[in-house]
């Protein structure tokens, strides 16, 4: 699954979103581990194949929120194919 897709100019984005109360233990986007990378990349290349965008650069966002208070970050290209 995919949280977020998006456009921004010419580039389709994809986007992870997580979540954590705290960061006790590690920053949100220390979840999006190698397994769920891959998990990603072969979403992404199902959702272009199926929308025919195949050849449209692509780009892997995290955005972490963090605590009550929901502090974001935005994490741009924060991995690559």
């Amino acid at each position: 699954e995919i949280d977020i897709i998006a456009k921004d100019k010419d580039y389709t984005v994809f986007v992870e979103v997580k979540t954590r109360l705290s960061v006790d233990f590690g920053e949100p986007s220390e979840a999006v581990n190698f397994y769920k990378r891959q998990h990603l990349i072969n979403s992404a290349r199902y959702y272009l194949t199926s929308k025919h965008l195949i050849d449209t650069p692509v780009r892997f966002d995290v955005v972490e929120v963090v605590g009550e208070e929901k502090k974001v970050n935005h994490i741009v290209n924060a991995f690559e194919i």
